[in-house]
């Protein structure tokens, strides 16, 4: 036992030693102990222990303190002699972030230090041994140090690993505090605080090994073990919770189901496993929790995971999915025969979650209900780039190694690539940064909140693990400083408390339906009414801002499958999956030719019928191996979880008592082995059911609310997807098929969020720069004392520090002053104070002392692209008409593509901006651009192949350019292999010009033009010939002919 003072990396970017390397270096030079003692935290305790005791090793519990007294404060090294010892330690921790400080009081410390030993580090710190109330033979001090009546120990503090590792410590200290090392300086050092061996000790050190002996053999910690024991649950009635469940459940039955023999014996199951494990507190305690966000308003989920396939549940009204109806198997969440915590995860709305939490400390105590805390670890990419900041690298040499790690998903052999071999060749630096690199990848560098798990205790939670008090900006509130498979493994009962923000979505689309509907409720749509008009949206693949089926591939999936039932949509949920979407083709022939199923023994047909033979579910699984291999559900469970984690030992066992099943039942040897092979190989792909029943409601909610209140759910999606550039296109293209216009926002008509009428008019709040809170202020003022009449006297009456020059240009910008009847280029000019004041508009207020100026005369408007380039950069897109609109629509005989129609080859009609202009490493020319073709803009790349043949067209300007669209890093791409001007592209469509549409031929006086011979002309509607015109005269239809009325095709 030599290092007593190790500062773990759980020390967040103050120690570089990981946990897995201390333990194992240690172990390999046979040492018998080791300590951490980080600084006041014990996030690390537990993974300490494990490694430790796998490696047959003691771990010494150990924490660093600044101890005050007096006019003086001292550092000291507490470490845990037992169980009370470290929950002394729990105490001292929680104590720091509790009072906000880094020092403890020997005050307040004497009343903590149950069972714990202490060592002094300096002669200074031995003024607290008066204090401190603890025996003197649990007192040591440090080797340094001389006092007689103490023992010492040789105490070096530990931050990095090996003695050549100090440039490690010094960078991540770096990351910790935001400075610059220079990488030249970092090649060759060494430091004195790294982890000892035996032979890197003097003789004397050696000889204090004897009294590190005796410390060793005064702390055995263990890891903490607690009971499974909840609250009780508080109710109005005499009742044990098990009776007071079992009335609710038996009143809410015959309300919300048929209540046949099958429902009662599925609660009777229910209830006696429940009961059984000893859960029907926790049942009590989730259904009280929601059934306090359903008074209060507050919007809950119809159910998530495992827990919709509980009857229990759905009467508790904690899900909203009939588990009888759907087919769910209760096992798939609560197994009798794998004693583990029941997981209910329940959905609310993002804006009101942390108000259901509050309620379960309001009503269980603020030191039983703990939030649980995230370790977050350096990955290879943040690792990399936290350091390549630290060693002062450029912003393009960061992006550059970023898209080398991409190119070898963020895979440590990257550094044996030749494109990193490459850099390593040019400068030593980056040598350096590999080095560093794999030295703190995985290092932990903070924590953050859990997404959803709240821990909830009978005991006060700070009894059983380390906390930490935190603040979320209205309350305090109890986090644990361990993550959530540890406050589990110890044996704490959690809650999932989730947030999906389409729940906010429709919470504010119902407050809306609510406004021209006042009687609307959710519980109104009835998802087994099947209307048509609702699976006909999902069949038309117009699906943005729908739940779940807003991607481009799960939409053109829609259009193939075309969906015609709720189940349906359930398995395309499920289906729409890497590994489970090759089975789409297979289920939509099956829906289309169910006579054509076929299927491996006729009595898979009535698991496998509602997905048309393709296994899509868990519990389809689950009720092949019943059928099949006379599991019990339970068995069937375990067989399921066996598969998912690829346990070959349980699997084999599983396998043999399946045959022997099927056998036991009629079954053939080799169709039982068949079946079994067929359902291992589709349990990796299969999907959790009931999971996809509840999302599934999600998605018929707002599809229900986009059909029958459009403008709405427009109105809505705009609103939430302001500052997402892609989804706003997508919602303005559907909304151009509903015929749908934006209005631009209005300083006088706007109101602080989008607004419906016949169309959608943009509310203040929508533009980039103005807050909520600020566009609340200015409609409050409007409708109090009337409309503004122009930018002095908005200023002048709006009493906001945030209305400031940034805000009021953008507001300009978005259009929402051109009521004031000045073009957009000269309010701004006002502003910027571009202009001559004008001795009518010049006043001594804080307008002009801002620069704000103001002059009477006309100014032409800006150019129409500068207009609308403004637009996009503080409304996301385009309210104006952009010119290529215009141009799109002379160009109508031709049907350019459209950047939406994503096409393998195309002809795209696009504005050409944004360009960049680069050589490769071979120095050739190509160039990176944005397109855009009035709605959408895209990135798109000219290759050197290319380059040199078009390069006289890349200029800001409207082409045709012919390429297709590809994925590159996640994102739609044009890849474009030629442009054409205009002109260029009309000569080319008449050149290869096959045949010729017209449309409308009465309201055209070109008959007399046709010859005998050349291009044939069809009558569009009548779809006979016409005649036929000479390619050189082709130019003369156009002229006549409006551009919608002709078509000419290859």
């Amino acid at each position: 036992m030599i290092n007593l003072n190790v500062r773990s990396g759980y020390d967040f970017l103050s120690s570089a030693i990981r946990l897995d390397d201390l333990v194992e270096k240690v172990s390999r030079d046979n040492q018998a102990a080791v300590a951490i003692t980080d600084r006041n935290r014990l996030h690390g305790v537990y993974p300490f222990i494990k490694l430790a005791r796998k490696h047959n090793m003691v771990p010494i519990v150990g924490m660093e303190v600044a101890v005050s007294y007096g006019e003086t404060t001292n550092t000291i090294i507490t470490y845990a002699k037992n169980e009370t010892g470290f929950r002394a330690l729990i105490r001292i921790s929680a104590y720091f972030t509790f009072k906000q400080t880094e020092t403890i009081p020997a005050e307040t410390l004497a009343t903590m230090m149950d069972e714990c030993l202490i060592v002094f580090l300096r002669e200074e710190s031995l003024t607290l041994k008066s204090v401190l109330n603890i025996p003197s033979d649990d007192m040591y001090q440090s080797h340094l140090m001389n006092e007689p009546d103490l023992t010492q120990l040789f105490i070096k503090p530990s931050y990095y690993l090996n003695a050549k590792d100090e440039s490690v410590l010094t960078v991540v200290e770096a990351i910790r505090d935001n400075t610059r090392v220079d990488a030249h300086d970092l090649v060759h050092t060494e430091g004195d605080h790294y982890v000892r061996l035996m032979s890197d000790l003097t003789e004397q050190e050696r000889s204090l090994l004897n009294n590190h002996r005796e410390l060793v053999e005064k702390c055995r910690v263990n890891l903490p073990r607690v009971e499974r024991t909840l609250p009780s649950f508080k109710h109005n009635t005499n009742l044990s919770a098990k009776d007071y469940l079992w009335q609710l459940l038996t009143t809410a039955l015959p309300d919300k189901t048929p209540a046949t023999k099958e429902y009662h014996e599925r609660l009777k199951y229910e209830y006696d496993v429940i009961c059984n494990m000893s859960y029907e507190s926790y049942f009590l305690i989730v259904h009280d929790a929601v059934s306090f966000a359903k008074r209060s308003g507050i919007l809950v989920g119809p159910g998530r995971g495992s827990s919709s396939a509980s009857l229990v549940a759905y009467l508790l009204n904690i899900t909203e999915v009939d588990p009888l109806k759907y087919d769910l198997v209760f096992e798939r969440f609560l197994n009798p025969e794998r004693v583990t915590m029941p997981d209910i995860d329940i959905d609310f709305d993002d804006v009101r979650r942390n108000e259901v939490i509050y309620y379960l400390i309001d009503t269980y105590g603020d030191m039983h209900v703990a939030h649980i805390a995230n370790i977050s670890r350096l990955s290879l990419r943040a690792a990399t780039r936290a350091i390549g900041r630290v060693l002062d690298f450029s912003t393009e040499e960061l992006n550059y190694i970023s898209s080398i790690l991409r190119s070898a998903n963020d895979s440590p052999d990257v550094f044996n690539s030749k494109a990193f071999q490459d850099l390593r060749d040019v400068d030593e630096k980056y040598i350096v940064l590999e080095q560093l690199v794999q030295k703190i990848i995985n290092l932990p560098n903070h924590t953050v909140t859990h997404a959803s798990g709240v821990l909830i205790s009978d005991a006060p939670i700070n009894k059983s693990i380390p906390v930490t008090f935190e603040y979320d900006g209205q309350r305090r509130f109890l986090m644990s400083q361990w993550p959530m498979e540890q406050v589990e493994a110890v044996g704490l009962l959690k809650i999932d408390i989730l947030i999906i923000k389409t729940l906010t979505h429709i919470k504010y689309m119902i407050q809306n339906i609510k406004r021209v509907n006042p009687s609307f409720q959710l519980s109104d749509i009835d998802i087994e009414s099947h209307d048509p008009r609702i699976f006909n949206l999902f069949s038309s693949g117009l699906t943005t801002g729908i739940f779940q089926f807003e991607s481009q591939g799960i939409r053109e999936a829609l259009r193939r499958v075309k969906p015609s039932n709720f189940n349906e949509l359930v398995a395309m949920v499920s289906l729409y999956r890497p590994g489970p979407m090759e089975s789409i083709p297979t289920f939509i022939e099956g829906k289309r030719n169910p006579e054509n199923i076929k299927y491996l023994h006729p009595d898979l047909e009535h698991i496998l019928k509602s997905t048309y033979g393709v296994i899509i579910y868990q519990e389809q699984i689950m009720q092949i191996v019943v059928s099949f291999g006379g599991f019990t559900y339970g068995e069937a469970d375990i067989l399921r979880r066996a598969m998912s984690k690829k346990d070959h030992d349980a699997l084999s066992s599983m396998r043999s008592k399946f045959i022997a099943g099927a056998l036991n039942k009629g079954y053939d040897q080799s169709v039982a082995e068949e079946i079994y092979n067929y359902i291992q190989k589709f349990e990796s792909y299969g999907f959790v059911k009931s999971h996809a029943v509840a999302y599934s409601k999600i998605s018929y909610w707002m599809a229900y609310i986009k059909l029958y209140y459009r403008h709405i759910f427009f109105q809505t999606m705009l609103m939430d997807n302001r500052s997402d550039a892609t989804k706003l296109n997508d919602l303005i293209k559907e909304m151009d098929v509903y015929k749908i216009k934006v209005e631009p926002p209005c300083i006088n008509e706007s109101q602080v969020f989008n607004t419906t009428n016949e169309n959608i008019r943009l509310g203040l709040a929508f533009i980039k720069g103005i807050n909520v809170e600020l566009a609340k202020r200015i409609v409050a003022e409007r409708n109090e004392n009337g409309a503004f009449k122009d930018l002095f006297e908005l200023n002048s009456r709006i009493d906001d520090k945030s209305l400031n020059k940034n805000a009021i240009q953008a507001l300009i910008k978005s259009g929402a002053l051109d009521s004031f009847g000045y073009s957009r280029k000269q309010l701004l000019q006002m502003v910027s104070g571009v202009s001559v004041a004008d001795e009518n508009y010049a006043h001594q207020s804080v307008l002009s002392e801002m620069g704000f100026h103001f002059k009477a005369e006309h100014i032409e408007e800006m150019p129409v692209l500068d207009k609308l380039n403004f637009e996009k950069e503080v409304l996301g897109f385009f309210i104006s008409d952009h010119p290529i609109i215009e141009e799109r629509k002379a160009l109508e005989f031709a049907r350019p593509a459209r950047l939406t129609d994503k096409e393998k080859v195309g002809d795209y009609l696009v504005y050409l901006t944004d360009i960049r202009k680069i050589k490769t490493k071979r120095s050739q020319d190509m160039a990176f651009l944005t397109v855009s073709d009035g709605q959408i803009e895209m990135d798109a790349v000219i290759f050197p192949s290319t380059y040199g043949d078009v390069f006289h067209l890349i200029k800001e300007q409207t082409v045709v350019a012919n390429g297709a669209i590809k994925k590159r890093d996640g994102k739609d791409q044009l890849v474009i292999n030629n442009l054409m001007t205009i002109d260029e592209y009309t000569d080319f469509k008449i050149k290869n010009t096959k045949l010729i549409y017209i449309r409308n031929i009465n309201q055209y006086n070109v008959i007399n033009q046709l010859d005998s011979m050349g291009i044939p002309v069809i009558d569009f509607e009548q779809k006979t010939p016409l005649g036929y015109v000479k390619r050189e005269h082709i130019p003369i239809l156009l002229e006549a002919i409006s551009p919608v009325d002709i078509r000419l095709t290859e």
